[in-house]
């Protein structure tokens, strides 16, 4: 073998020696992740999930406010109606029915609005009268019922009303009932009455624990009632002197959370 040959062979291992020699360093300084030091406060590594701490709670105070608010009632609902009891069912229903246009013609020449005219019961039943003796059967009548209920835009009219209808041949009237045609206004007052009353109560107790009332957070209402409905006993003649329309009234609820500053 020559000089040469033994010179590059020497060369050739010196280079590799060198090489694994760099390896070995860096194999050495890369510590596992496993074994590197723990960091102060940190979560452990497996299965974890490092968080921030909770935020404290919002300080808050939470109220319910009512409001009630009034109005007079300017519409009136009341059922009219007409009963026979014969002893044909035909002319059970044929009385009803006749009579029961009848009065539709009074209330429409009163000026009552067909669409404020609906029928809402029309019934034909057997009547049994009262047993001659024990497993003998009574006479057979037969009772006819039409009636409709009606719509009174004009509360000046209510007496006018049940006077032409009782003349006309109607028999029974009932359930009397006077409300709003439009409620809009008065529950709009009982809320903004109800917001109001909840800011008062929290202003108020604010002051006693010292603090100082901030925004509202949340608002929400509990419910707000129908205008409460008037019910009266019509009687059969001159009733327009027999009802008081009152006044009706409304209430809302609501539920108010507020900062505390």
């Amino acid at each position: 073998m020559s000089k040469r040959t033994i010179f590059l062979s020497g060369g050739i291992v010196a280079i590799a020696a060198l090489a694994i020699t760099v390896l070995a360093v860096q194999i050495m300084s890369s510590t596992p992740a496993s074994l590197k030091a723990p960091v102060a406060g940190a979560q452990p590594a497996t299965g974890s999930v490092l968080q921030a701490p909770a935020a404290a709670p919002a300080a808050t105070v939470s109220v319910s406010g009512i409001g009630r608010a009034s109005a007079a009632p300017d519409i009136a609902r009341l059922t009219i109606g007409v009963e026979s009891l014969q002893p044909n069912a035909g002319k059970a229903v044929s009385e009803v029915n006749t009579k029961q246009a009848a009065i539709i013609a009074k209330l429409k020449a009163l000026g009552i609005a067909d669409k404020d005219i609906q029928t809402t019961n029309f019934s034909v039943s057997i009547d049994r009268g009262t047993q001659p003796r024990p497993g003998a059967d009574g006479p057979v009548s037969y009772r006819a019922s039409n009636t409709a209920t009606v719509v009174v835009r004009k509360l000046d009219q209510l007496g006018a009303v049940i006077d032409a209808a009782t003349e006309a041949g109607a028999n029974t009237i009932y359930g009397v009932s006077l409300s709003l045609s439009d409620n809009t206004a008065i529950v709009g007052d009982a809320r903004n009455k109800a917001v109001a009353d909840a800011r008062a109560k929290a202003e108020s107790l604010a002051k006693a624990a010292g603090v100082k009332l901030g925004r509202i957070i949340s608002i929400s209402e509990a419910g707000a009632a129908s205008p409460v409905p008037v019910f009266a006993a019509a009687e059969a003649r001159g009733a327009g002197g027999a009802i008081e329309t009152g006044e009706l009234t409304v209430s809302a609820q609501v539920n108010i959370v507020f900062a505390i500053e």
